[in-house]
């Protein structure tokens, strides 16, 4: 996810991660990963603000110089939704 410099601060990449988080607990997900370098300290605060936590360093992620981090959120599961339905639901923000 990236969202260009002259949007953030705005809440977008905090909406983006919501209806994420929505679509994949309709498709009976219990939780969300993402992977963000180690060296970004903006989103991994945002991630944390948003109830990411550390799971592991990606073990698969092999360029150097950078490492990248697994993050990991468990999800609740909505009683109905109309996400749920189909899963090829458009995604809105």
């Amino acid at each position: 996810m990236a969202v260009a410099p002259s949007y953030r601060r705005k809440g977008i990449a905090t909406a983006l991660l919501s209806a994420t988080e929505r679509l994949a607990a309709a498709w009976g997900e219990s939780e969300v990963y993402l992977h963000v370098d180690e060296v970004n300290a903006t989103a991994r605060q945002l991630y944390a603000a948003a109830g990411f936590t550390l799971r592991d360093e990606d073990p698969f992620w092999v360029l150097p110089p950078k490492r990248k981090l697994l993050l990991a959120k468990p999800i609740a599961r909505p009683r109905r939704s109309s996400l749920a339905e189909s899963p090829r639901t458009e995604l809105k923000v």
